[in-house]
Order: structure tokens, then sequence, then C-alpha cells
């Protein structure tokens, strides 16, 4: 059986380009309300603003130049939405004649109906959660803790992402994965403030993460290995030898399972990598009091990292990668002052 509903509100949603911006009609409850507070500027060496020659599609340079300033910052309300009589059909929620995308593509203009019935739940998943996995470690699992007592929680979690069933363990994310279906009521959650709220979960991840990894002190380079988007770095041999003369321990998390990956992290002093998701572990295990040094690809500069390190109060810093022949190469003599830095 098919539903008119995806065909209908597709057709509409496509073609008069219309983003969705009215969920604010389900709003149900604020579960942590807006704050104001103060972000720290990010470190790095004079001259490295002028390498910057773009940003990723998702944001601005404005915007960016922004994040590592230091300043007065908004944090967003923590906000719950209960979206009744609503239908899970390809990664969309419709309810109401309104639909709410989990994933970063179009509904197909024909789909099967869910035949599955749910009384409450509350799904934690997003759009970006479904895309990247910083922000299904850092946004969707942490959305979860948030599951409300009058709903069972759900998500829709990639299980293609090598580490994600230790995560779930980790997170004690036991919700199962629901990728269509029909819901008396279905809960979501705008969680993306880096609030104080957010900084409790964090803290209890990161203390269970303590209680169960003694902090080595480590400095430690992170290397993305081959996965995602490719970002190779020419020179990364170059960087690994130099880095070990300070001392460095090398983690290659494309190697190596999430007890080993939070075993060499947990504590860490200072954390280097090109910037990406893989990255994300680190914030979930380093040293409240460390620094994570970001190497930056120029045309698709990005500090979202910074957002998370702020609210835990881990320190952030950059390097601009210059751009040549097979990827892009890291200036060691740049890279060394900007880890000074730290000190």
């Amino acid at each position: 059986m098919y539903t008119c509903k995806a065909i209908t509100t597709s057709i509409r949603k496509r073609f008069h380009h219309e983003p969705f911006n009215n969920i604010k009609k389900f709003e149900a409850g604020i579960i942590h309300p807006e704050e104001i507070g103060v972000r720290d500027a990010a470190f790095f060496l004079s001259g490295q603003l002028d390498k910057i020659q773009g940003t990723q599609p998702e944001t601005t340079l404005d915007y960016e130049l922004e994040r590592i300033r230091r300043g007065n910052v908004v944090h967003a309300p923590t906000i719950l939405y209960e979206l009744p009589h609503a239908e899970l059909i390809d990664g969309h929620v419709y309810s109401q004649g309104e639909r709410i995308p989990l994933v970063n593509t179009y509904p197909p203009f024909i789909s099967k109906r869910p035949k599955q019935k749910y009384s409450k739940r509350f799904m934690s998943a997003s759009v970006n959660g479904n895309q990247y996995f910083g922000d299904w470690l850092l946004h969707d699992c942490m959305s979860g803790l948030l599951e409300p007592a009058i709903a069972t929680g759900v998500c829709m979690d990639r299980h293609d992402w090598p580490h994600v069933p230790a995560y779930r363990k980790l997170f004690s994310r036991a919700m199962p994965t629901v990728l269509s279906g029909v819901f008396e009521s279905l809960y979501l959650v705008s969680d993306y403030s880096q609030n104080s709220n957010m900084r409790d979960r964090y803290g209890a991840i990161r203390k269970r993460i303590a209680s169960d990894y003694k902090p080595n002190g480590k400095n430690i380079y992170v290397s993305r290995g081959a996965m995602g988007a490719s970002r190779k770095l020419t020179n990364e041999k170059q960087i690994i030898k130099e880095l070990g003369k300070r001392g460095f321990k090398i983690l290659d998390v494309t190697r190596h399972c999430v007890e080993h990956i939070i075993r060499d992290l947990s504590g860490a002093n200072v954390v280097i990598g090109i910037e990406g998701s893989h990255l994300t572990h680190a914030l979930l295990a380093m040293s409240a009091q460390g620094s994570l040094i970001t190497i930056q690809q120029p045309e698709r500069f990005i500090a979202v990292l910074k957002d998370t390190a702020d609210c835990i109060g881990i320190k952030y810093g950059f390097v601009v990668a210059d751009r040549e022949s097979g990827g892009y190469s890291v200036n060691i003599d740049e890279l060394l002052k900007t880890i000074d830095l730290t000190s």
C-alpha cells in the first residue's frame, strides 16, 4: 500500500523550496531554557586566517570567524516536540501536513505506507547524525540521555559505522532502531545547544569513561586513515616523525576498537588531527583541561568542534594546511609552534 501523504507533502516541499521551519507548533515543553555564556578565543598563529580560502557548504566564513573569537554566545533552549499521529517513512516524519526530515535526502514521490504501529515514542535521531559519525556521537547519543519518562526511546542508528555498537553500550543506548512506523505520538528534541544541560550530560559520560579507563595524560596524534571523505595529508609521515620526537603517541582510529581508542585518549593532554568526526572520540575522553588542535583544509575551514570543546572546557586551536597535488600538507614548523601555545 502506498501513502499519498508522502507524495503530496514531498511535492509541496520540493517545488516550492519551502524550508521546514514550523516545527514550533509541535512544541511540548522546554527541557532547558535559553542561556547566555562566554566562549574563549581559539589559539592559532599569526597569519593562519590569511590562509583560509573558504568553508564547508553548511556554514559561512563570518560564522566561523565568530566561533573562534572570544565573546558572548547565546545558547538556545533545549526543546521537546510532540508530533501526533506521526508516520515515519524513508527517514522523514509526517504529521499534520508537515514533513520533518531526519535524513539528508529527499523522500521518493511514492513510498510504501508503514505497517508497524507504535504508541508514544521518543526518537533520538537527526539529519546530521544520520550523515556524520561525529554528529551521531555528540548529538544523537547525547539526546538519547533525555529520553522522557512518558515515551520509550527509539533511534535510527547506522550500523555500518564500525564504532557504533560499542558506543551504544557505553551510552546504555538499548533503544531499538526504527526506520518506519506509525506513531500515536512521536517526540523529537531540538538539542544542538551547548548549554549547561548539555555540559552535565557530557560530564556524566566523561565521568563514566574516566572511571573505566585510567587517565594517562599523554599527547596524541589521531589519524583518520582512509575513513570518510578524502582528507589526505601528504606529509603525514613527516608529521608523525616530528611529533614522535615530542613524545606523541600515534592513534589510527580505523585500526582499533572503541575500547582501545578510549584507553589511549583517556585524560590526554594535547590531541591533534585533521578536522573531522574521528576527533569526537577525543572530546569524550581527553582531559577537560587539555587542548585540541585541528588541522584545517584551507577551502573547507570549519570550527564546529570548538562548540563542544568550549562547553566541556577544552582549549581549541588550529593550523591551516596548504593545498597541493594529491591532498594537503602541513607546515611542520607552524604545527610545532601551535603546540607550544598550549603550554
